[in-house]
C-alpha cells in the first residue's frame, strides 16, 4: 500500500483559513522510511523566533522528518558578516548537530542560494548514482529554489519544504512533495500568554486563534 501525505496551509487571517485554501495529497512508497535524509536550512530566510529556544527548534525539525528515514546531514547556511547574523545562536546550532556553512556574499547576490543548491544536488546525485533512496528537507521560503525541487522530484528524490507562511512563494510549495509551516507545524505555534489580572475581551478571540497551537489541516 501507499501512504498519503497532506500539504498543510496555515490560517491566512485572524478569521481562520480562507475559502481558497486547499489540501493536496501525494503518494510515496512506504519505503521512504529507509531513505537517507538531508536537511538544508537557509537561515537568512527562516529564522528562529525569539520566543523559541534553539534546542526546541532543532528537536522540532528532527521530530517532523525522522519518520522519512535516517538523518545523515544537517547543514545550515548563513553569512556570519551580515549584521542580522551577529546574534545567531551559532553555538547552540552547532551543539544540535548542524554543520554551519558560512557564505560570504563577496558583494554578489544569491551567493548563499547557489552554494546551498550545489550541495543539495551533490547529495541527491551521490544517492541516485548508487540507487539509494533520498529525501531532501529544505528550510526556506524562497521561490528561487523551486526549479531545483522540481528537478529533484524528476529523479525520484522525495522533497520536503519547511517554510515561513508570511513570506513563502507559492511556486515553492507547489514543487514539493510535503510542506510544513515553520511556526505552526514544526515549532508548535507561538505560546499564548494571558494576563489574568485584566478582563478577557471575547471580541478578539478569533484573532488570538491564529497564534494558537491548534494543528493545521
Amino acid at each position: 500500500s501507499q501512504a498519503h501525505y497532506k500539504r498543510m496551509y496555515p490560517p491566512t487571517s485572524c478569521g481562520g483559513a480562507s475559502a481558497n485554501q486547499k489540501q493536496q495529497q501525494h503518494d510515496f512508497p512506504t519505503t521512504v522510511g529507509s531513505a537517507d535524509v538531508a536537511i538544508f536550512w537557509d537561515l537568512e530566510n527562516v529564522r528562529i523566533p525569539a520566543w523559541c529556544p534553539t534546542i526546541t527548534a532543532s528537536e522540532g525539525i528532527r521530530n517532523k522528518v525522522a519518520k522519512y528515514g535516517r538523518i545523515v546531514e544537517k547543514r545550515l547556511y548563513y553569512d556570519s558578516r551580515q549584521p542580522s547574523e551577529y546574534t545567531a545562536p551559532r553555538t547552540e546550532l552547532d551543539l544540535s548537530g548542524f554543520t554551519l556553512v558560512d557564505c560570504p556574499t563577496r558583494n554578489r547576490k544569491e551567493t548563499l542560494d547557489k552554494k546551498l543548491i550545489v550541495d543539495v544536488l551533490c547529495f541527491a546525485w551521490e544517492r541516485a548514482s548508487r540507487g539509494a533512496k533520498a529525501c531532501v528537507v529544505l528550510i526556506t521560503s524562497d521561490g528561487d529554489y523551486s526549479y531545483a525541487l522540481a528537478r529533484l522530484r524528476d529523479i525520484g528524490v522525495f522533497t520536503i519544504v519547511i517554510y515561513r507562511p508570511d513570506i513563502v512563494a507559492k511556486v515553492l510549495i507547489d514543487n514539493a512533495n510535503v510542506v510544513m509551516s515553520w511556526e505552526y507545524d514544526v515549532l508548535g505555534g507561538r505560546p499564548r500568554v494571558e494576563d489574568e489580572e485584566e478582563p478577557r475581551d471575547d471580541s478578539v478571540d478569533s484573532c488570538h486563534s491564529a497564534e494558537s497551537k491548534e494543528p493545521l489541516v
